[in-house]
Protein backbone atom coordinates (compact mmCIF):
# COMPACT_ATOMS: atom_id res chain seq x y z
CA UNK A 1 0.00 0.00 0.00
CA UNK A 2 2.96 2.43 0.68
CA UNK A 3 4.61 1.72 -2.59
CA UNK A 4 1.67 2.31 -4.36
CA UNK A 5 0.89 5.66 -2.52
CA UNK A 6 4.67 6.43 -3.46
CA UNK A 7 4.02 5.84 -7.07
CA UNK A 8 0.99 7.91 -7.05
CA UNK A 9 2.50 10.87 -5.97
CA UNK A 10 5.61 10.70 -8.34
CA UNK A 11 3.23 10.32 -10.95
CA UNK A 12 1.39 13.88 -10.12
CA UNK A 13 4.26 15.35 -9.21
CA UNK A 14 5.69 14.63 -13.01
CA UNK A 15 2.22 15.37 -15.14
CA UNK A 16 2.17 18.62 -12.79
CA UNK A 17 5.94 19.46 -14.42
CA UNK A 18 4.67 18.17 -17.70
CA UNK A 19 1.90 20.61 -17.33
CA UNK A 20 3.95 23.70 -16.16
CA UNK A 21 6.57 23.23 -19.14
CA UNK A 22 3.90 23.11 -21.90
CA UNK A 23 1.75 26.48 -20.41
CA UNK A 24 5.11 28.12 -20.92
CA UNK A 25 6.10 26.34 -24.33
CA UNK A 26 5.67 30.36 -25.94
CA UNK A 27 7.85 32.49 -24.00
CA UNK A 28 11.50 33.10 -24.17
CA UNK A 29 12.86 31.35 -20.96
CA UNK A 30 14.59 33.39 -18.38
CA UNK A 31 18.16 31.61 -18.97
CA UNK A 32 17.70 32.26 -22.85
CA UNK A 33 18.14 35.36 -25.17
CA UNK A 34 15.27 37.26 -26.04
CA UNK A 35 12.69 36.37 -29.60
CA UNK A 36 12.88 39.24 -32.11
CA UNK A 37 10.99 41.88 -32.47
CA UNK A 38 9.24 42.25 -35.95
CA UNK A 39 7.59 44.43 -38.09
CA UNK A 40 9.35 47.80 -37.73
CA UNK A 41 7.85 50.80 -39.33
CA UNK A 42 9.06 54.30 -39.55
CA UNK A 43 7.21 57.17 -40.24
CA UNK A 44 8.53 60.66 -40.96
CA UNK A 45 7.28 63.81 -38.44
CA UNK A 46 9.57 66.54 -39.27
CA UNK A 47 13.00 66.63 -41.52
CA UNK A 48 14.53 66.16 -38.15
CA UNK A 49 12.64 63.90 -36.32
CA UNK A 50 11.50 59.91 -37.28
CA UNK A 51 8.88 57.75 -35.20
CA UNK A 52 9.88 54.08 -34.65
CA UNK A 53 6.98 51.13 -34.46
CA UNK A 54 7.90 47.16 -33.74
CA UNK A 55 6.20 44.30 -32.48
CA UNK A 56 7.41 43.11 -29.45
CA UNK A 57 8.03 39.14 -29.71
CA UNK A 58 9.28 37.90 -26.18
CA UNK A 59 8.82 38.50 -22.41
CA UNK A 60 11.94 38.12 -21.39
CA UNK A 61 13.59 40.70 -22.89
CA UNK A 62 15.56 43.75 -20.87
CA UNK A 63 15.15 45.90 -23.44
CA UNK A 64 15.94 47.08 -27.04
CA UNK A 65 18.41 48.83 -29.14
CA UNK A 66 17.69 50.93 -32.11
CA UNK A 67 20.36 50.53 -35.00
CA UNK A 68 20.84 53.34 -37.85
CA UNK A 69 23.09 53.79 -40.37
CA UNK A 70 23.28 56.36 -43.60
CA UNK A 71 22.28 54.35 -46.80
CA UNK A 72 25.70 53.08 -47.74
CA UNK A 73 27.07 53.54 -44.24
CA UNK A 74 27.51 51.36 -41.37
CA UNK A 75 25.02 50.19 -38.27
CA UNK A 76 25.45 51.80 -34.94
CA UNK A 77 23.24 52.18 -32.14
CA UNK A 78 21.96 55.18 -31.42
CA UNK A 79 19.32 54.38 -29.09
CA UNK A 80 18.14 51.70 -26.08
CA UNK A 81 14.90 51.23 -24.25
CA UNK A 82 13.29 49.23 -22.28
CA UNK A 83 11.49 46.11 -21.62
CA UNK A 84 8.01 46.12 -23.20
CA UNK A 85 8.88 49.51 -25.20
CA UNK A 86 7.54 49.19 -29.10
CA UNK A 87 8.37 53.28 -30.24
CA UNK A 88 10.99 55.31 -30.21
CA UNK A 89 11.42 59.02 -31.61
CA UNK A 90 14.34 59.14 -33.41
CA UNK A 91 15.51 63.55 -32.69
CA UNK A 92 19.35 63.66 -34.77
CA UNK A 93 18.05 63.61 -38.35
CA UNK A 94 19.48 65.85 -40.88
CA UNK A 95 17.60 66.89 -43.61
CA UNK A 96 17.80 65.75 -46.67
CA UNK A 97 18.89 62.98 -45.94
CA UNK A 98 18.19 58.83 -46.33
CA UNK A 99 18.82 56.21 -43.11
CA UNK A 100 17.73 52.47 -42.70
CA UNK A 101 16.44 51.45 -39.58
CA UNK A 102 17.21 47.86 -37.21
CA UNK A 103 16.02 46.89 -34.05
CA UNK A 104 16.96 43.98 -31.77
CA UNK A 105 16.07 42.90 -28.17
CA UNK A 106 18.06 42.17 -25.48
CA UNK A 107 18.59 40.55 -22.20
CA UNK A 108 21.74 39.16 -19.90
CA UNK A 109 22.19 36.16 -21.68
CA UNK A 110 22.54 38.14 -24.95
CA UNK A 111 20.93 40.03 -28.27
CA UNK A 112 18.11 38.69 -30.36
CA UNK A 113 19.43 35.92 -32.78
CA UNK A 114 17.91 38.01 -35.22
CA UNK A 115 16.63 41.94 -35.97
CA UNK A 116 13.12 43.43 -37.36
CA UNK A 117 13.13 44.09 -40.87
CA UNK A 118 14.84 47.00 -41.93
CA UNK A 119 13.40 50.12 -42.75
CA UNK A 120 14.28 53.11 -45.29
CA UNK A 121 13.17 56.51 -44.47
CA UNK A 122 13.88 59.80 -46.94
CA UNK A 123 13.85 62.49 -44.50
CA UNK A 124 12.60 64.63 -47.65
CA UNK A 125 9.51 62.73 -47.68
CA UNK A 126 6.78 62.37 -45.70
CA UNK A 127 3.61 60.48 -45.33
CA UNK A 128 1.42 62.82 -46.95
CA UNK A 129 4.58 64.13 -48.83
CA UNK A 130 4.43 66.60 -51.55
CA UNK A 131 5.60 65.39 -55.42
CA UNK A 132 7.80 68.63 -57.42
CA UNK A 133 8.21 68.42 -60.89
CA UNK A 134 10.20 70.50 -63.49
CA UNK A 135 8.96 71.25 -67.08
CA UNK A 136 12.85 70.52 -67.70
CA UNK A 137 15.22 69.07 -66.00
CA UNK A 138 18.36 70.97 -68.15
CA UNK A 139 17.98 75.02 -69.05
CA UNK A 140 20.27 77.58 -70.75
CA UNK A 141 20.96 80.14 -68.17
CA UNK A 142 20.25 83.19 -71.13
CA UNK A 143 18.36 85.28 -69.06
CA UNK A 144 15.01 84.11 -70.83
CA UNK A 145 14.64 80.33 -70.30
CA UNK A 146 12.85 79.38 -67.83
CA UNK A 147 11.25 76.37 -65.65
CA UNK A 148 7.83 76.04 -64.97
CA UNK A 149 7.99 74.24 -60.84
CA UNK A 150 4.48 72.22 -60.18
CA UNK A 151 4.10 70.45 -56.70
CA UNK A 152 1.40 68.10 -56.20
CA UNK A 153 -0.31 66.32 -53.49
CA UNK A 154 1.31 62.30 -53.28
CA UNK A 155 -1.65 60.87 -52.06
CA UNK A 156 -4.54 62.96 -53.65
CA UNK A 157 -2.80 64.55 -57.05
CA UNK A 158 -4.16 67.79 -56.06
CA UNK A 159 -1.84 70.97 -57.58
CA UNK A 160 -0.75 72.74 -55.08
CA UNK A 161 1.96 74.85 -56.17
CA UNK A 162 0.14 78.16 -54.59
CA UNK A 163 0.31 76.85 -51.14
CA UNK A 164 3.45 75.66 -51.51
CA UNK A 165 6.96 76.92 -49.95
CA UNK A 166 9.10 76.86 -52.83
CA UNK A 167 13.47 76.80 -53.08
CA UNK A 168 16.45 76.11 -54.83
CA UNK A 169 18.66 73.65 -53.13
CA UNK A 170 18.20 72.50 -49.29
CA UNK A 171 19.30 72.21 -46.08
CA UNK A 172 21.40 75.27 -45.15
CA UNK A 173 22.06 76.53 -48.57
CA UNK A 174 18.45 76.72 -49.49
CA UNK A 175 16.98 79.93 -51.06
CA UNK A 176 13.70 80.89 -51.37
CA UNK A 177 12.30 81.00 -55.16
CA UNK A 178 9.29 83.73 -55.11
CA UNK A 179 7.25 82.06 -58.12
CA UNK A 180 6.38 78.86 -59.91
CA UNK A 181 8.16 80.31 -63.30
CA UNK A 182 11.82 79.96 -61.96
CA UNK A 183 14.61 81.72 -64.33
CA UNK A 184 18.10 80.43 -63.80
CA UNK A 185 20.26 82.75 -62.65
CA UNK A 186 24.22 81.12 -62.49
CA UNK A 187 25.13 77.58 -64.62
CA UNK A 188 25.55 74.25 -61.94
CA UNK A 189 23.35 71.47 -60.29
CA UNK A 190 20.79 72.29 -58.39
CA UNK A 191 17.54 71.05 -56.96
CA UNK A 192 13.97 72.58 -56.25
CA UNK A 193 12.01 71.38 -53.32
CA UNK A 194 8.80 72.41 -51.79
CA UNK A 195 7.36 72.23 -48.19
CA UNK A 196 4.36 72.97 -46.51
CA UNK A 197 4.28 73.26 -43.08
CA UNK A 198 6.51 70.50 -41.82
CA UNK A 199 5.73 68.50 -45.24
CA UNK A 200 8.65 68.11 -47.37
CA UNK A 201 9.02 66.96 -51.22
CA UNK A 202 11.29 65.00 -53.55
CA UNK A 203 14.61 67.30 -54.58
CA UNK A 204 13.77 68.01 -58.17
CA UNK A 205 17.33 68.03 -60.04
CA UNK A 206 18.30 70.91 -62.27
CA UNK A 207 21.29 71.12 -64.43
CA UNK A 208 21.93 74.98 -65.73
CA UNK A 209 24.30 75.40 -68.23
CA UNK A 210 25.63 78.48 -70.75
CA UNK A 211 24.09 80.10 -73.29
CA UNK A 212 24.46 78.28 -76.33
CA UNK A 213 25.34 80.20 -78.99
CA UNK A 214 22.80 82.19 -80.52
CA UNK A 215 21.57 81.30 -84.16
CA UNK A 216 20.80 85.01 -84.66
CA UNK A 217 22.51 88.17 -85.64
CA UNK A 218 21.82 90.59 -82.96
CA UNK A 219 20.66 93.68 -83.80
CA UNK A 220 20.32 97.48 -81.93
CA UNK A 221 17.43 99.65 -82.08
CA UNK A 222 18.92 103.66 -81.80
CA UNK A 223 16.26 106.00 -81.30
CA UNK A 224 17.01 109.71 -82.04
CA UNK A 225 15.12 112.32 -80.43
CA UNK A 226 15.39 115.35 -82.54
CA UNK A 227 14.02 118.23 -84.42
CA UNK A 228 15.14 120.01 -87.30
CA UNK A 229 14.92 123.19 -84.91
CA UNK A 230 17.36 121.48 -82.79
CA UNK A 231 20.70 123.51 -83.62
CA UNK A 232 22.85 120.97 -81.73
CA UNK A 233 21.10 117.77 -83.37
CA UNK A 234 23.40 117.87 -86.09
CA UNK A 235 26.14 116.69 -83.80
CA UNK A 236 23.96 113.26 -83.13
CA UNK A 237 23.01 112.90 -86.65
CA UNK A 238 26.72 113.26 -87.67
CA UNK A 239 28.16 110.51 -84.84
CA UNK A 240 24.90 107.98 -86.22
CA UNK A 241 25.30 108.71 -90.03
CA UNK A 242 28.84 108.13 -89.98
CA UNK A 243 28.33 104.90 -87.27
CA UNK A 244 25.59 103.42 -89.28
CA UNK A 245 26.81 103.20 -92.80
CA UNK A 246 29.29 101.27 -91.78
CA UNK A 247 27.81 98.86 -89.04
CA UNK A 248 24.55 97.45 -90.43
CA UNK A 249 23.40 95.90 -87.22
CA UNK A 250 22.56 99.32 -86.34
CA UNK A 251 18.82 100.31 -86.93
CA UNK A 252 18.61 103.89 -86.45
CA UNK A 253 15.13 105.64 -85.76
CA UNK A 254 14.76 109.42 -86.04
CA UNK A 255 11.94 110.40 -84.01
CA UNK A 256 11.15 114.13 -84.86
CA UNK A 257 9.24 116.16 -81.94
CA UNK A 258 7.62 119.31 -81.47
CA UNK A 259 9.05 120.71 -78.76
CA UNK A 260 11.07 123.35 -80.14
CA UNK A 261 8.38 124.60 -82.80
CA UNK A 262 6.93 123.33 -86.47
CA UNK A 263 8.98 119.89 -87.63
CA UNK A 264 7.19 118.57 -91.24
CA UNK A 265 8.38 115.43 -89.74
CA UNK A 266 7.44 115.48 -86.07
CA UNK A 267 5.89 111.87 -85.30
CA UNK A 268 2.45 111.55 -84.73
CA UNK A 269 2.60 109.80 -81.08
CA UNK A 270 5.86 111.64 -80.48
CA UNK A 271 5.09 113.59 -77.44
CA UNK A 272 3.78 110.13 -75.70
CA UNK A 273 6.80 108.76 -77.05
CA UNK A 274 9.27 111.72 -75.24
CA UNK A 275 6.86 111.44 -72.07
CA UNK A 276 7.12 107.51 -71.91
CA UNK A 277 10.93 107.92 -72.03
CA UNK A 278 11.63 110.88 -70.05
CA UNK A 279 13.38 112.96 -72.76
CA UNK A 280 13.62 116.00 -71.75
CA UNK A 281 15.72 118.01 -74.43
CA UNK A 282 17.37 117.20 -78.07
CA UNK A 283 19.15 115.60 -79.27
CA UNK A 284 18.37 112.69 -77.15
CA UNK A 285 19.33 109.21 -78.48
CA UNK A 286 18.28 105.82 -76.47
CA UNK A 287 20.02 102.58 -77.38
CA UNK A 288 17.19 99.18 -77.44
CA UNK A 289 15.02 101.37 -75.06
CA UNK A 290 16.84 100.75 -71.96
CA UNK A 291 20.00 103.24 -71.55
CA UNK A 292 20.94 106.48 -72.98
CA UNK A 293 23.62 106.59 -75.27
CA UNK A 294 26.84 108.89 -74.57
CA UNK A 295 27.92 109.16 -77.99
CA UNK A 296 30.44 106.87 -77.94
CA UNK A 297 30.57 103.84 -80.64
CA UNK A 298 31.82 101.57 -78.06
CA UNK A 299 28.60 101.28 -76.29
CA UNK A 300 26.65 100.40 -79.53
CA UNK A 301 29.48 97.82 -80.33
CA UNK A 302 29.03 96.19 -76.62
CA UNK A 303 25.04 96.13 -77.61
CA UNK A 304 25.31 94.46 -80.92
CA UNK A 305 27.85 91.70 -79.42
CA UNK A 306 25.80 91.00 -76.89
CA UNK A 307 23.93 87.56 -76.96
CA UNK A 308 20.27 87.51 -78.26
CA UNK A 309 17.42 84.35 -77.74
CA UNK A 310 15.21 85.59 -81.18
CA UNK A 311 15.27 86.23 -84.68
CA UNK A 312 13.08 87.92 -87.02
CA UNK A 313 12.52 88.04 -90.59
CA UNK A 314 9.96 90.63 -92.62
CA UNK A 315 8.59 90.69 -96.00
CA UNK A 316 6.61 92.79 -97.96
CA UNK A 317 4.90 93.79 -101.48
CA UNK A 318 3.35 97.07 -102.29
CA UNK A 319 -0.09 97.30 -104.29
CA UNK A 320 -1.26 100.69 -105.61
CA UNK A 321 -1.77 102.70 -101.67
CA UNK A 322 -1.06 99.63 -99.88
CA UNK A 323 2.28 98.15 -98.65
CA UNK A 324 1.55 94.63 -96.96
CA UNK A 325 3.51 91.62 -95.62
CA UNK A 326 4.48 89.88 -92.84
CA UNK A 327 7.14 90.04 -89.26
CA UNK A 328 8.08 86.29 -88.07
CA UNK A 329 9.46 85.66 -84.90
CA UNK A 330 11.78 83.14 -84.36
CA UNK A 331 12.33 81.72 -80.53
CA UNK A 332 15.98 80.47 -78.96
CA UNK A 333 14.28 80.18 -75.76
CA UNK A 334 11.00 79.41 -73.70
CA UNK A 335 9.54 81.75 -71.65
CA UNK A 336 6.15 82.82 -70.05
CA UNK A 337 7.86 86.85 -69.64
CA UNK A 338 5.90 88.93 -71.36
CA UNK A 339 7.41 90.33 -74.91
CA UNK A 340 5.78 92.73 -77.28
CA UNK A 341 7.24 93.71 -81.25
CA UNK A 342 7.09 97.05 -82.96
CA UNK A 343 6.43 97.11 -86.31
CA UNK A 344 7.50 100.67 -88.11
CA UNK A 345 7.70 102.46 -91.18
CA UNK A 346 11.06 105.31 -91.60
CA UNK A 347 11.53 107.02 -94.44
CA UNK A 348 14.65 109.47 -95.80
CA UNK A 349 14.89 111.83 -98.26
CA UNK A 350 13.17 114.34 -96.25
CA UNK A 351 14.21 117.67 -96.86
CA UNK A 352 14.56 120.48 -94.14
CA UNK A 353 15.74 123.69 -93.15
CA UNK A 354 18.24 121.81 -90.39
CA UNK A 355 19.31 124.69 -87.67
CA UNK A 356 23.16 123.77 -87.23
CA UNK A 357 24.96 125.77 -84.45
CA UNK A 358 28.07 123.93 -85.16
CA UNK A 359 28.56 126.80 -87.42
CA UNK A 360 30.36 130.31 -87.32
CA UNK A 361 26.94 132.17 -86.37
CA UNK A 362 25.47 129.30 -83.95
CA UNK A 363 29.32 129.10 -81.82
CA UNK A 364 29.91 125.33 -81.48
CA UNK A 365 33.03 123.73 -82.89
CA UNK A 366 33.61 121.82 -84.78
CA UNK A 367 32.08 123.13 -87.37
CA UNK A 368 29.93 120.43 -88.99
CA UNK A 369 28.15 120.91 -92.50
CA UNK A 370 30.51 123.07 -94.09
CA UNK A 371 29.43 125.60 -91.24
CA UNK A 372 26.29 125.79 -92.55
CA UNK A 373 23.68 127.51 -89.99
CA UNK A 374 20.54 127.03 -91.35
CA UNK A 375 21.39 124.00 -93.60
CA UNK A 376 19.53 124.10 -96.42
CA UNK A 377 17.89 120.65 -98.54
CA UNK A 378 19.24 118.57 -95.06
CA UNK A 379 18.59 115.32 -95.83
CA UNK A 380 16.65 114.38 -92.91
CA UNK A 381 17.23 110.16 -92.69
CA UNK A 382 15.13 107.58 -91.07
CA UNK A 383 12.53 109.59 -90.14
CA UNK A 384 9.71 107.31 -87.44
CA UNK A 385 6.60 108.08 -90.17
CA UNK A 386 4.25 105.34 -89.55
CA UNK A 387 3.17 101.88 -86.96
CA UNK A 388 1.26 98.90 -87.42
CA UNK A 389 1.19 98.37 -84.10
CA UNK A 390 1.29 100.51 -80.92
CA UNK A 391 4.29 102.82 -80.97
CA UNK A 392 5.41 100.69 -77.56
CA UNK A 393 4.15 97.14 -78.85
CA UNK A 394 1.51 94.97 -79.42
CA UNK A 395 1.62 91.61 -77.22
CA UNK A 396 2.93 88.56 -78.10
CA UNK A 397 0.84 85.42 -77.07
CA UNK A 398 2.65 83.92 -74.43
CA UNK A 399 1.61 80.67 -75.92
CA UNK A 400 3.84 81.40 -79.17
CA UNK A 401 7.36 82.26 -76.62
CA UNK A 402 9.05 78.94 -76.66
CA UNK A 403 12.17 77.69 -78.61
CA UNK A 404 11.77 77.02 -82.13
CA UNK A 405 8.68 78.31 -82.66
CA UNK A 406 7.86 81.19 -85.30
CA UNK A 407 5.26 83.69 -84.49
CA UNK A 408 3.89 85.02 -87.48
CA UNK A 409 2.25 88.71 -87.42
CA UNK A 410 1.06 89.96 -90.64
CA UNK A 411 1.01 94.01 -91.32
CA UNK A 412 -0.43 96.40 -93.43
CA UNK A 413 1.07 99.58 -94.00
CA UNK A 414 -1.21 102.73 -96.19
CA UNK A 415 1.03 104.93 -97.98
CA UNK A 416 -1.21 108.22 -97.02
CA UNK A 417 -1.14 109.41 -93.67
CA UNK A 418 -0.53 112.29 -90.80
CA UNK A 419 2.13 113.92 -88.92
CA UNK A 420 2.03 115.17 -85.11
CA UNK A 421 0.40 118.49 -86.48
CA UNK A 422 -2.43 116.54 -88.44
CA UNK A 423 -0.85 117.03 -91.85
CA UNK A 424 -1.09 114.84 -94.35
CA UNK A 425 1.96 113.32 -96.22
CA UNK A 426 2.24 110.69 -98.73
CA UNK A 427 5.39 108.30 -97.99
CA UNK A 428 7.37 107.28 -101.43
CA UNK A 429 8.46 103.95 -100.71
CA UNK A 430 11.69 103.73 -102.44
CA UNK A 431 12.72 106.03 -99.37
CA UNK A 432 11.33 104.04 -97.16
CA UNK A 433 12.18 101.03 -94.71
CA UNK A 434 9.82 98.47 -93.06
CA UNK A 435 11.73 98.06 -89.01
CA UNK A 436 10.53 95.55 -86.66
CA UNK A 437 11.95 95.00 -83.05
CA UNK A 438 11.26 92.65 -80.06
CA UNK A 439 10.98 94.18 -76.56
CA UNK A 440 10.56 92.79 -72.93
CA UNK A 441 7.12 93.95 -71.67
CA UNK A 442 7.40 93.11 -68.01
CA UNK A 443 7.34 96.40 -66.96
CA UNK A 444 5.73 100.61 -68.25
CA UNK A 445 9.41 102.04 -66.94
CA UNK A 446 11.42 101.59 -69.56
CA UNK A 447 14.86 101.85 -67.94
CA UNK A 448 13.92 99.11 -65.71
CA UNK A 449 13.46 96.29 -68.66
CA UNK A 450 16.04 93.73 -70.93
CA UNK A 451 14.64 96.64 -73.54
CA UNK A 452 14.71 95.24 -77.23
CA UNK A 453 15.70 92.10 -77.68
CA UNK A 454 16.61 92.03 -81.47
CA UNK A 455 15.73 94.48 -85.12
CA UNK A 456 15.43 93.45 -88.20
CA UNK A 457 14.68 95.53 -91.07
CA UNK A 458 14.26 95.65 -94.83
CA UNK A 459 13.02 97.83 -97.86
CA UNK A 460 9.41 98.04 -98.98
CA UNK A 461 8.55 94.85 -101.59
CA UNK A 462 11.89 93.29 -100.33
CA UNK A 463 12.43 89.67 -98.43
CA UNK A 464 14.70 89.60 -95.47
CA UNK A 465 15.24 85.83 -93.78
CA UNK A 466 16.72 85.45 -90.23
CA UNK A 467 20.52 86.09 -90.06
Amino acid sequence: MKKFLSITILSIVVLLSACSKNSNNSASPTNSTPNSPINLTAALVTNSQISLNWVDSSSNETGFHIERKNLNGTYSVIATVGANVNTYLDNSTTANTTYVYRVNAFNTSGNSINYTNEVTVNTTLGVDSLVVTLSTNQVENNGWDQVLITVKDKLTGADVTATSNLFINSGSFATPITSAVFTPYSNGSFTISATQGTILSNLAPLTVVSASPSAFTHKILVEDYTSSLCGYCPREFYDLDTYTQTHPKCAWVAVHCTGLGQDNYAFQYSANMESKFGVSGYPTTIVNRRTTWGEDTATLNAETAKWTGLGLALNSSISGNTITGTAQVKFNFTTTKPLKIVIAMVESGLLASQDNYYSPSGGATPYLYNGQNPIPNFNEKYCFRATTTDAFGDSIPVAATYKNNVYTLPFTFNLSGVNAYNAAYTLKPANCRIVAYVLDGSTAIWSSTKGVLNVQYAAVGAAQPFD
